[in-house]
């Protein structure tokens, strides 16, 4: 992307492929959720997009906003478990309404009572069937809760931090730092630059702690994160 970036500082910003490498959502999925497209971003006039997406093209490309990119771990949770794309349209259209939002699983809201309003949601749309609800409450017992809690919210009750290995580790992304891309909190420094200066130093941990000087507990912490995303 050669256009400028400012107008975008504070929403994050990612082409379909970092938004893939760090979502550990595909390519091919997040085209389909966010444009009803396919890997190759032709729209397909038959098929609807699931999600709103935040940001325009940028150079001729998709462009993937922080928000977008936490909507579509939610969307992937429930999608992997077995839930259908069309009960999940209805689910995120109706809980926009609910929460007037185009993002709702971005909203603290629905971190707070996002069961209940998920059951509401589902119950009262006659096309959406109480096996497809008895799946969306699973899923929340066994990954949507423990994914919130690595969610930070702020004054405006939307998401403005993840932390990925927990907040308890370095690691955050932050749209307001870096374009959301994953970085050292502390030091601020993307974790993807300081994984390339490991790889240059021949797998050195000493040599990346002395180039940023930073403490070897963070530089690990950064390799290890990014080696997670490559595997």
């Amino acid at each position: 992307m050669t256009t400028c970036h400012y107008k975008y500082t504070g929403q994050g910003l990612y082409t379909v492929s970092e938004a893939a490498y760090i979502s550990r959502v595909s390519s091919a999925r997040i085209y389909s959720w966010l444009y009803g497209g396919n890997a190759l971003g032709e729209v397909s006039r038959k098929r609807k997009a699931v999600l709103s997406h935040e940001l325009p093209t940028v150079d001729q490309s998709a462009a993937v906003s922080f928000r977008d990119l936490i909507q579509l771990r939610f969307i992937d949770f429930f999608r992997s478990n077995g839930l259908s794309l069309q009960s999940l349209r209805i689910a995120v259209q109706q809980a926009s309404k609910l929460l007037d939002s185009p993002y709702p699983f971005c909203s603290a809201k629905f971190k707070t009572d996002g069961r209940r309003l998920i059951a509401e949601v589902m119950e009262t749309d006659g096309r959406i069937t109480y096996i497809e609800l008895d799946k969306m409450q699973h899923v929340f017992q066994s990954v949507v809760t423990p994914f919130l809690r690595s969610l930070e919210y702020a004054e405006d009750e939307h998401v403005s931090r993840w932390w990925p290995l927990g907040k308890s580790k370095n690691i955050v992304l932050d749209p307001t730092r870096n374009f959301g891309k994953p970085s050292l909190f502390k030091e601020g420094i993307p974790t993807q630059i300081i994984f390339n200066a490991y790889l240059a130093s021949e797998r050195s941990v000493k040599s990346v702690v002395d180039w940023f000087e930073i403490q070897e507990k963070s530089a690990l912490q950064a390799i290890r994160y990014e080696e997670s995303l490559a595997a």
